[in-house]
């Protein structure tokens, strides 16, 4: 099999309105439909498996994403250019949304340079760009250029003491410590930042200790948000995730992340993440950037919801 499948869309700058709840993005720009970085908690191809595109190739979503095989549209940026006048000072576009705009596919034909240098050249919106990988320094140059405009995000799933499971979980990934790095290169070449940790879940954040470990280092670089985010229990991720801990002999802790995924559980979990979250972030003085994303209307949580995002109030 091919490590990237070609495709043409007809779709470019889209609103959002997932990402505006989150107070992230009014729009969002993506450079195709799966990446090869391969991250066992990944849920697009629950999104996209419909499209037609995967019947005239003959195989799946889900095939394509197990075999860490990209699909991408090169052709992306083109039609940015073309609708970007329609934007304005006020709307914020995330690149991307779907997939890693600096997964290997992508980077190796500047897709989301290119998109990101479309949106920021032939509109005056404002461009968070979100990534696993630090070839967005690569483009240092480019954020240099129109950093009044533009801030980066590199997710940070958990703190660099739990490395090792992030290499399990995100095998084709840069390392916590190497993402870290890439966010201390950022600040001082005076760009903006973002935080965003996600997904949130046991093996990777368990307690204030590690949410605050997390918190405490990106708060170094000033980012101008901190977003923070369960992982979802309505996919198959989570079994994916157990089985991957238990071929790695982490047997205690994927029954753990598989009882996780009962309502009860899940809902404990939650409470806790939003109490240390909250905890830890007015205690580094960042409360009022931090905001805590959760799928639900608040009913039954009796918690300090002063940097809750409710997505379905």
């Amino acid at each position: 099999m091919t490590t990237k499948f070609i495709l043409q869309r007809n779709v470019a700058i889209t609103k959002t309105k997932d990402y505006l709840k989150r107070q992230l993005a009014t729009h969002t720009v993506n450079t195709g439909m799966i990446c090869s970085l391969g991250c066992k908690f990944c849920t697009n191809p629950s999104y996209v498996y419909r499209h037609e595109f995967f019947k005239e190739i003959k195989y799946t979503a889900f095939e394509l994403f197990e075999q860490n095989v990209g699909v991408i549209d090169p052709w992306t940026p083109i039609r940015t250019a073309r609708t970007g006048y329609k934007l304005n000072k006020t709307d914020i576009v995330l690149i991307s949304a779907l997939l890693d705009p600096y997964a290997p596919e992508s980077f190796e034909i500047g897709l989301g340079r290119k998109c990101i240098e479309a949106v920021l050249s032939k509109s005056d919106a404002y461009v968070r760009v979100l990534t696993r990988s630090t070839s967005v320094l690569y483009d240092l140059d480019l954020f240099k250029y129109y950093k009044d405009r533009v801030s980066i995000g590199i997710s940070i799933p958990a703190p660099l003491s739990k490395d090792n499971f992030c290499k399990m979980l995100e095998p084709n990934c840069s390392s916590i410590s190497e993402r870290l790095e890439a966010y201390r290169i950022i600040h001082e070449n005076g760009i903006s930042t973002f935080g965003m940790i996600s997904p949130c879940m046991p093996a990777l954040i368990n307690g204030k200790s590690d949410i605050h470990s997390i918190l405490s280092s990106l708060a170094k670089f000033e980012p101008d948000g901190i977003w923070i985010e369960p992982i979802s229990i309505k996919n198959s991720n989570i079994d994916k995730c157990s089985k991957e801990l238990e071929t790695h002999g982490y047997d205690k802790m994927a029954r753990e992340l598989k009882l996780f995924a009962t309502k009860p559980s899940y809902t404990s979990y939650i409470k806790s993440l939003i109490g240390a979250s909250t905890d830890s972030a007015r205690s580094l003085g960042i409360l009022d950037k931090t905001k805590i994303v959760i799928n639900s209307d608040g009913d039954g949580f009796d918690v300090d919801d002063s940097a809750v995002v409710w997505l379905k109030r």
